[in-house]
């Protein structure tokens, strides 16, 4: 799954879930977690769930190109995103 960017409203509220990031992950900016997942070559799914957070707020052109950059590294293989393998691996447990 690839993580979407809301592009139709930017200002929305942030859902429970990320209410648990800490608050010095709410500094940080989307271009920030794309150079650390390139960096590992790997996007966890907690700078998965910090991305989908930081895609619901406003966020800068700057920001905007690092992560369809990011969507460009997963689609060529050169990330690996570990909901992705997770789900594989379930579905190949359910074979």
């Amino acid at each position: 799954m690839i993580v979407q960017p809301n592009c139709h409203n930017r200002t929305a509220s942030i859902p429970s879930t990320a209410s648990t990031l800490s608050s010095a992950q709410s500094g940080t900016l989307i271009r920030d977690i794309v150079q650390e997942s390139l960096s590992l070559g790997y996007l966890s799914r907690e700078a998965e769930e910090r991305l989908r957070v930081k895609l619901r707020r406003k966020y800068d052109s700057e920001d905007f190109r690092a992560f369809m950059q990011l969507q460009i590294a997963i689609r060529e293989g050169q990330i690996r995103q570990e909901s992705r393998e997770q789900l594989l691996s379930t579905s190949d447990d359910s074979a």
